[in-house]
């Protein structure tokens, strides 16, 4: 219970407010900015991505939040375990994506957003709440960088895919250099 109430204490960090608040302005900038510079079909395309995202999570079975259970009730750290299941989870629901839609770039792009989700719990426990919390941002500037600078209404799914790919890679880079 101790771990759990020093962790909620650092929820209240300044740094971690500002960082928080940052992550999402920069989503409101891109729910602002992308319907005004794609065509609507492709804008649509977008948000449906999105959305396919959103329910990726389901896919991880509760491993990531029981995770946090396990760890603040039976004082048991399995970060091994959650990253070797993350992981497998991975693989098996980019294959799963892969069947659906037949592209490989957003397979491998599920690939990395289900590992994310695995990860990003292990780095709350260790109390890395900035970490944890930048992903969403990180590919949501590169989205924003590759709507500006590139003709995406033809291939929304593969730049897309690559925004989630980059920003893994980014997100793994930071984590590395913490």
């Amino acid at each position: 219970m101790k771990k759990y109430i020093k962790h909620l204490s650092e929820l209240t960090n300044i740094k971690l407010f500002f960082v928080r608040y940052i992550v999402n302005f920069i989503l409101f900038i891109e729910i602002i900015y992308l319907p005004n510079i794609l065509e609507p079909e492709s804008y649509v395309k977008i948000e449906f991505y999105k959305n396919v995202f959103l329910v990726i999570p389901i896919l991880l079975f509760g491993i990531n939040s029981g995770y946090l259970n396990v760890f603040y009730r039976m004082n048991k750290d399995l970060r091994i375990e959650l990253i070797f299941l993350g992981l497998i989870l991975s693989l098996f629901s980019s294959v799963f994506y892969y069947l659906i839609y037949s592209e490989i770039f957003f397979a491998f792009a599920v690939f990395c957003f289900v590992f994310v989700m695995s990860i990003e719990k292990t780095l709350v426990v260790a109390g890395y709440f900035i970490l944890a919390s930048i992903y969403k941002g990180i590919f949501s500037l590169i989205l924003i960088f590759l709507v500006t600078f590139f003709n995406v209404d033809d291939n929304t799914f593969i730049y897309y895919s690559i925004s989630i790919i980059l920003g893994t890679i980014i997100w793994l880079v930071c984590i590395l250099i913490k």
